[in-house]
């Protein structure tokens, strides 16, 4: 089994390498925020299913942008709005 490993890992790691040099496989991002005068505009992939979701918002609204304390993420909170987990974005 140990020489198994030996030869098909490195093959393994050398065919995803050409792979990825020919075809160029990009990973889509987390997460795209817009910011400009009037409007804050954020578009969320889901890491699991792939699904986009859109929020926008007034950008005088937004009262606090963060990193989370107390895991991996940012937090947003936006004045007026009921946020929910929907305001926590994971990374």
């Amino acid at each position: 089994m140990d020489l198994l490993a030996l030869i098909l890992v490195p093959m393994w790691i050398i065919g995803s390498s050409i792979a990825n040099a020919i075809f160029k496989f990009e990973v889509p991002p987390r997460a795209v925020f817009e910011i400009d005068a009037d409007q804050f505009r954020m578009n969320l992939v889901s890491r699991e299913s792939g699904d986009e979701t859109f929020y926008k918002f007034p950008r005088q609204k937004i009262s606090e942008l963060r990193k989370n304390r107390f895991e991996k993420g940012l937090w947003l909170r936006v004045s007026g709005e009921t946020m929910t987990r929907s305001g926590f974005i994971t990374y």
